[in-house]
């Protein structure tokens, strides 16, 4: 059980940092529009991943990681 909320932990700290690094890339290239969808992807990533983490504090156990 620990395992997969270190797991969860892991991907969701990995995400977080890819969204920094995205959010700077579309700072750079502002006029890039791929780099803004990159970062709505990133997020709704991020969004799945937390859902998954808070169902898994609750004890469910068909968290997929």
């Amino acid at each position: 059980m620990e395992k997969q909320m270190h797991k969860l932990n892991i991907t969701l700290s990995f995400l977080e940092d890819m969204i920094i690094d995205k959010k700077n890339q579309i700072r750079d290239e502002p006029k890039e529009p791929m780099w803004k969808e990159e970062l709505i992807q990133l997020e709704r990533m991020t969004g799945l991943v937390e859902m998954e983490r808070e169902s898994y504090e609750q004890g469910e156990t068909n968290v997929y990681v």
